[in-house]
């Protein structure tokens, strides 16, 4: 369902900063209402200015903490009494951490998994039914390059994003002909910061693999879910290294990837 005055309307989880940033102004170019999801409120509030000021978009900002069980029900009530119901919805908020799984707090592991796999769930299938009954519309799940491969010393990221790409198939699938999509979007290293955030700046991987723009990937990302593709790998390295995981036994990807994500202190 479109606005009262015909536009329709985009949430975005994630979208104070990176790639959630940038398929925000992306997204506005095409005229959509915004719903911006974060609990960063200061970063938060400084994209919905720059949507509002240079892009003359109409914006809504919704300080919300992902990982409360409650956000989901939260955010849907927010709308409700908008009246605005999605007709796209981008999954973008996540974060990742480098070192021991054994070691590292496990507090903040689970609170990952809430972030990264089960408010991604949440939100997609609680929005998904408003699609379906419009006929229109679809999801964006921003997975992951490390969808493809386990990542020893970032073992629970990995797999959420793992988790991310199957179940983003899989709904997409399901959702076959009903005119809504769910798209898995898989960037590599992107200049987000994440890097700098996750502890793994002095890796081998983040020495040695290619960097791509958040602007980069939000631009590929948005045309290819109009483009109605069900996986987007962004990069022409990226989409070779991700066919190749295909052909490596898992084993010696595990044994690669944990020599490329040891942390090393400099």
């Amino acid at each position: 369902m479109a606005d009262v005055n015909g536009q329709p309307v985009a949430l975005i989880t994630g979208a104070s900063s990176g790639i959630g940033e940038r398929l925000a102004y992306e997204i506005a170019a095409d005229q959509y209402i915004l719903v911006l999801v974060s609990d960063v409120e200061g970063e938060l509030n400084r994209v919905a200015g720059i949507l509002t000021s240079k892009l003359n978009a109409t914006v809504v900002a919704l300080p919300v903490d992902l990982t409360k069980h409650d956000a989901g029900e939260i955010i849907e009530d927010e709308l409700r009494e908008r009246k605005l119901v999605p007709d796209v919805l981008v999954n973008c908020a996540g974060y990742g951490m480098n070192g021991s799984a054994l070691e590292m707090n496990i507090n903040e592991q689970i609170a990952m998994i809430d972030l990264n796999a089960r408010a991604l769930t949440d939100l997609t299938l609680r929005f998904l039914p408003y699609m379906q009954n419009m006929e229109r519309g679809g999801v964006i799940n921003v997975a992951s390059l490390a969808s493809f491969m386990p990542g020893p010393y970032m073992s629970v990221y990995y797999a959420t994003k793992a988790y991310v790409l199957s179940f983003s198939q899989a709904i997409a699938a399901e959702l076959e002909g009903s005119g809504v999509t769910v798209t898995a979007v898989c960037p590599g290293p992107t200049n987000t910061g994440f890097q700098a955030r996750s502890e793994m700046t002095n890796t081998l991987a983040n020495k040695l693999m290619p960097v791509t723009s958040a602007e980069q990937i939000a631009a590929a990302t948005w045309a290819g879910f109009k483009a109605n593709k069900k996986v987007i790998i962004p990069g022409a390295t990226n989409t070779m290294l991700a066919e190749g995981t295909r052909f490596a036994p898992r084993g010696i990807m595990a044994a690669i990837m944990r020599r490329l994500l040891t942390p090393r202190h400099s």
